[in-house]
């Protein structure tokens, strides 16, 4: 009977779940032990392609969870499948989720796409989650093409798209459509450009794309100028929300493409585009860095058409190393009769720069206009050499070749403007991007360093989150182990605190033998829990002078 039992369980297990239209289908893939048949797909009876896997959920129209397995997901030959590029995403599912385990590969030529989304119908709202899996050649990694009115809500979260014969994740809106994408933690390497956005007449779009690395991005076209980490295009009536935060450039014709459409005759003139640049490291090949390093022919690529609407907001970055300039008109003579587009250019610093100066508009008349030049460090440009509006041209005094970070004594410390310090809460190494040499600071004020990293110090916003009592880091719930870990701090030197606000239970902002005595009385007497945030993790939202926890402990 426990036998039988046993193995009516094993069957269950192998059987994929949730077959019933309108619940969430979960199909296991393998490619070293799956078969491709109906009825499979569970842990113990996986599929053997995506291909297949995805068809199947599109037939019985019910949202889907793609589990990968680690291996190679290629195109064969013969009498066992393989994939058949491009593979097709389902445009009649509501949500599309392929997780994927370290060491699984999506690899093809590069006369397709590898993942496509089209033909989704007219008010079909689709989402797609794309996490862990590595996406090698193909004419793109990933290609959404969505239809006139279709919309999307994508993201992409630690993805490696490699060597791709032309960009990596590319999207196209066709008229009325709508689009959300989030990139997060992937890194896009090779080919000719990383993510790149072409939308219609009248679509919509947000973009937000954090913690990615971009290397060595192909760059062509006359004088190497095309070829971008990400690219922008504008047209008529369209309008696009772009947040491009705390990512690493190495290598490229650019870090960011914006280019718009002419004005045309009839139908909407002006399109919109909401941009903020901030937090970014973009690097060149200055003398002593790594051999990946560069070359980037310039950092920020632009042709652009003043009747449009844009607001561009460039800010706390590092540029260094670039050959031509940190920002570059293409069509920088169309534009000489009048003003450009806005931009608001703030707490950089552009060291090592090939061209004469960082801004090709520096030599029109009337430069810079309505634009915001600020608290920058810029090389060549005569801003910095005249220290208007908090300008500097003074050596940044990096750490070393290849590092960045701000060494000793470098004049960005806390030179920043801090009316811009609010574009991003953490600086490229992941610490608060607003902090103090000494808490609290004389004036109250939580300054902000130039460019893209920040010394440490004492913030005045907690980041990382933590529970209050867990003062030796092992999660919840709490043990005697974290009042004895406390102790040990305290009194025997035995370990540091990685979080001194976890072993701040009572949150008097201070780290002493009563937090100990509180957890204690929690444990074993019935007495108060400790201060928020208690149970789920979550910030420090009363200010204290504890260091700031360490990321990832």
């Amino acid at each position: 009977m426990r036998r039988a039992s046993y193995l009516l369980l094993c069957s269950l297990a192998a059987l994929p779940r949730a077959t019933a239209r309108g619940e969430t289908l979960e199909l296991e893939v393998d490619p070293a032990r799956g078969i491709d048949a109906a009825e499979r797909g569970g842990k113990l009876d996986p599929l053997r392609t995506l291909t297949f896997a995805l068809r199947e959920a599109g037939e019985r129209g019910s949202a889907v969870t793609v589990r990968l397995a680690r291996g190679e997901y290629v195109h064969r030959e013969g009498a066992e499948p393989g994939e058949a590029f491009p593979i097709r995403l389902p445009g009649n599912l509501p949500r599309v989720e392929i997780a994927a385990e370290p060491g699984a590969v999506l690899a093809g030529a590069g006369d397709e796409p590898l993942l496509l989304l089209e033909g989704a119908p007219s008010g079909q709202e689709i989402e797609l989650e794309v996490s862990g899996l590595e996406l090698r050649g193909g004419l793109a990694g990933a290609c959404l093409d969505l239809a006139a009115g279709a919309s999307v809500v994508a993201v992409f979260e630690d993805c490696l798209f490699k060597d791709p014969a032309g960009k990596g994740l590319e999207l196209f809106l066709a008229v009325g459509a709508s689009a959300r994408v989030r990139v997060f933690r992937s890194t896009f390497r090779g080919g000719f450009g990383g993510a790149a956005l072409e939308p219609s007449k009248s679509t919509r779009c947000d973009l937000h794309v954090e913690e990615c690395a971009f290397e060595s991005i192909g760059a062509y076209g006359p004088g190497g100028v095309l070829g971008a980490g990400v690219e922008l295009h504008v047209d008529p009536g369209a309008i696009l929300d772009a947040r491009i935060l705390r990512n690493r450039f190495i290598g490229g014709g650019a870090a960011l493409q914006l280019t718009s459409a002419e004005r045309a005759e009839g139908g909407p003139a002006a399109g919109s585009l909401n941009l903020l640049f901030a937090g970014n490291l973009v690097r060149g090949a200055p003398a002593g860095a790594p051999g990946a390093s560069g070359p980037v022919t310039n950092a920020l690529y632009a042709s652009l058409h003043r009747h449009h609407n844009l607001d561009l907001t460039v800010a706390q970055n590092t540029f260094r190393g670039i050959d031509g300039r940190v920002l570059f008109h293409d069509n920088l003579d169309a534009l000489a009769g009048g003003p450009l587009p806005r931009w608001t250019f703030v707490n950089n610093i552009a060291w090592g720069i090939g061209a004469g100066s960082e801004i090709d508009a520096e030599d029109l008349p009337g430069f810079p206009w309505d634009w915001v030049v600020r608290s920058n460090i810029l090389e060549k440009s005569s801003l910095g050499a005249t220290g208007v509006d908090g300008n500097l041209s003074l050596d940044p005094l990096f750490a070393g070749p290849g590092d960045e970070r701000l060494g000793p004594g470098s004049p960005a410390r806390d030179r920043g403007d801090p009316a811009f310090a609010g574009f991003t809460d953490l600086d490229l190494a992941g610490s608060c991007r607003r902090a103090a040499p000494e808490c609290p600071p004389p004036d109250g004020i939580y300054r902000i360093d130039i460019g893209a990293f920040e010394h440490p110090g004492f913030c005045d916003v907690e980041n990382v989150t933590f529970v209050r009592g867990d003062c030796n880091r092992t999660g919840t719930p709490l043990t005697i182990s974290d009042p004895i870990f406390a102790f040990g701090v305290l009194f025997l030197g035995t370990a540091e605190a990685p979080c001194p606000d976890a072993c701040d239970a009572n949150d008097d902002g201070t780290v002493d033998i009563t937090d100990g005595i509180h957890v204690l009385n929690f444990l074993f007497l019935g007495g108060r829990p400790p201060a928020l945030p208690f149970e789920l993790e979550g910030r420090d939202e009363t200010q204290d002078c504890l260091q700031a926890c360490a990321q990832g402990s």
